[in-house]
C-alpha cells in the first residue's frame, strides 16, 4: 500500500488571552484573531515557530488554551483541520536561576 503524499498549509496559531497573559498579535489585530504561521510543512519535514506573549503577573500559574488550524492538501483536494491544545505556564517558567560560585560569598 502506498502512502499518500500531503502537505500542511495555511497554518494559523491562536491562544485565548487571560487577564494575566496575552498573545502579542500584529498591529490592529483583535484578540480573537490568530497569527498566520509563516511556513508550510511538506512530507518528511519539520519546522518550529516562536510566538511572543505579554505576561502581566508571573506569580500565578496559567494554563492557556489554544488552537492550531491548518489545511491538509493532497492530490485529491484539501481538508480543513483543527488541533486544540493547552499550554501550561507554571510560575517556575519565569524564574531566572544563578549558579553558585565558590569565589562569591552568599548572603543569607
Amino acid at each position: 500500500m502506498k502512502h499518500e503524499q500531503f502537505q500542511i498549509v495555511e497554518l494559523e496559531f491562536n491562544v485565548l488571552d487571560t487577564p494575566n497573559v496575552q498573545l502579542i498579535r500584529g498591529v490592529g489585530e483583535k484578540s480573537q484573531e490568530g497569527i498566520k504561521v509563516p511556513f508550510q510543512l511538506c512530507p518528511g519535514s519539520s519546522s518550529e515557530g516562536q510566538f511572543a506573549f505579554n505576561v502581566d503577573c508571573a506569580t500565578v500559574p496559567q494554563k492557556l488554551r489554544g488552537t492550531l488550524t491548518f489545511m491538509v492538501a493532497t492530490k485529491q483536494g484539501s481538508t480543513h483541520e483543527k488541533l486544540d491544545f493547552k499550554l501550561p505556564l507554571p510560575c517556575s517558567a519565569f524564574m531566572i536561576g544563578s549558579l553558585y560560585r565558590r569565589d562569591r560569598k552568599s548572603v543569607v
